[in-house]
C-alpha cells in the first residue's frame, strides 16, 4: 500500500514537471518558431 502511495506521488510530481515543460514550451514556442537565417 505504502508502494502504491509512493508511485502516486511520484506520478503527480512527474505530471507536474511535464505539465511545467509544456508550458515553457508554449512560451517559448513563438521564438523557435521564427526562422532565423
Amino acid at each position: 500500500m505504502q508502494t502504491l502511495e509512493f508511485t502516486i506521488v511520484r506520478g503527480d510530481y512527474y505530471t507536474l514537471l511535464l505539465i511545467n515543460q509544456i508550458s515553457t514550451i508554449a512560451h517559448y514556442y513563438p521564438v523557435l518558431q521564427t526562422p532565423c537565417f
